[in-house]
């Protein structure tokens, strides 16, 4: 499970959501009642693009 933040740019608004393994940020958002823009779901019409700001990898 990874723990993803979302950062709205034009506004002050943040959510933090819990991505399953194997489950997409959109799909994790929606299951969390969190609204995000989409069109095709498969990233093709680039609605949902998103920029990544931070990445964390921890190893154990």
């Amino acid at each position: 499970m990874t723990e993803v933040l979302l950062d709205w740019r034009d506004s002050d608004r943040t959510e933090t959501v819990s991505v399953p393994d194997g489950e997409t940020i959109l799909d994790a958002a929606e299951a969390a009642d969190i609204g995000l823009p989409f069109g095709c779901r498969t990233g093709a019409c680039g609605t949902c693009t998103a920029r990544l700001l931070l990445s964390l990898i921890h190893i154990s």
